[in-house]
């Protein structure tokens, strides 16, 4: 058994009446779950709602085979639920586009956990309606925290690495990002785009 956190990023029909939750997780990176419909084996509670962007504490049994990333819910709690963010269809959709880019690019096993807080932070903060950056710096964190950690980000000097390293750590405690006009964070954006095409991940 295994213990972790999960966002839930995506919900599949399985079968005939269980879903394959899909989330991302600080210590698996991607995770993919089996939850079963209705009360358990042993009679105990039903399996908890799994709720598209919520946060969920689980203990799940870990993939039997080499060949499969599938695991199996086997108990937890939802920790907290960013419903908030359907109040706002550009952050529902937002959050969809980061979900998605997360779960194309990201593997089992495979620890995040920078990716995780700064990727809760975003969602958190959009959920309460008043969230310290922009959708356009919300974009440059996920996607500058996720490349850090894959060890995607190219070497460009101590200062910009100083830089970059003050971002991440801003994402993560939700700090104030520094002062620049509009367009130097949509060509950070840019810049980020580019080092993801040219590495072959999916957006």
């Amino acid at each position: 058994m295994a213990n972790t956190q999960m966002i839930v990023l995506k919900r599949s029909p399985y079968r005939e009446s269980d879903l394959i939750v899909s989330g991302f997780s600080p210590d698996f990176g991607r995770l993919d779950l089996v939850f079963r419909h209705g009360a358990k084996a042993d009679g105990s509670a039903k399996t908890p709602a799994a709720d598209l962007y919520s946060e969920m504490e689980l203990e799940f049994s870990e993939p039997s085979r080499a060949d499969s990333t599938l695991g199996n819910f086997k108990d937890g709690s939802v920790i907290e639920n960013f419903a908030g963010l359907a109040e706002k269809l550009r952050h529902y959709n937002f959050a969809g586009a980061v979900g998605s880019f997360l779960l194309k690019n990201s593997k089992y096993n495979l620890p995040m956990p920078y990716t995780y807080d700064v990727l809760r932070g975003v969602l958190a903060s959009l959920a309460a309606g008043n969230p310290p950056w922009t959708l356009v710096q919300d974009s440059c964190l996920i996607k500058l925290v996720f490349l850090y950690e894959s060890g995607l980000l190219p070497g460009s000097g101590e200062a910009n690495r100083d830089f970059f390293e003050s971002l991440i750590a801003a994402g993560m405690d939700g700090d104030v990002l520094p002062q620049a006009a509009p367009a130097y964070w949509k060509d950070l954006n840019a810049y980020f785009d580019a080092l993801i095409s040219a590495n072959h991940l999916e957006k």
